[in-house]
């Protein structure tokens, strides 16, 4: 069997990975903590980061980052939380080594539906990277404009309205039947 708390590939075949974390997973086997980030064949199309490489073979493309058991990556995550959108999410701290070094591939959000790409001038991109965050999340800077509605989601009955402001600021959110412009 794999020993494996991350990603895998079971079935003979490679499993084709980007802009993708892997980091920081374990398993419980017989009273010990063990297992790999990755474990199987992979093929890479870049911009991963995994934290521990060992058991898995493909990760060789230039714009990936992986640890080994030995000296493991630390992909520099927060807690996995509601942080907007319909999945629990990992947000990347400001100095994860996943800021700026993906590519988006074409996608015009992360995960949450918030917008894709924030570049920090301060990070180098990737090579062949469009400043994107590796990961499900693109970690955006401290907004301190307006209030701006970034998205609107129908849930069944409900609604799920992301919007982002000054901090320092107060806002409601009003309900109306007859709204009128």
């Amino acid at each position: 069997g794999a020993a494996c708390g991350g990603l895998a590939t079971l079935s003979g075949g490679a499993g084709t990975v980007r802009n993708t974390i892997s980091a920081g997973n374990s398993f419980i086997s017989g009273g010990s903590t063990s297992g790999h980030d990755a474990f199987g064949v992979f093929l890479s199309e870049g911009y991963n980061l995994i934290g521990r490489n060992n058991g898995s073979t493909g990760f060789t493309h230039t714009s990936d980052q992986a640890g080994t058991n030995a000296s493991p990556l630390n992909a520099g995550l927060g807690s996995f939380l509601n942080n907007g959108g319909s999945t629990d999410t990992l947000v990347p701290f400001s100095n994860s080594p996943a800021i700026d070094k993906g590519r988006a591939f074409g996608l015009p959000s992360d995960q949450r539906n918030l917008p894709r790409t924030f570049d920090d001038p301060a990070i180098a991109a990737a090579g062949g990277g469009d400043s994107s965050d590796i990961g499900a999340v693109e970690l955006a800077p401290a907004y301190s404009g307006p209030l701006e509605i970034l998205s609107a989601t129908r849930f069944g009955e409900a609604i799920q309205i992301v919007m982002q402001g000054n901090p320092s600021d107060s806002y409601g959110l009003q309900k109306s039947e007859n709204l009128t412009p």
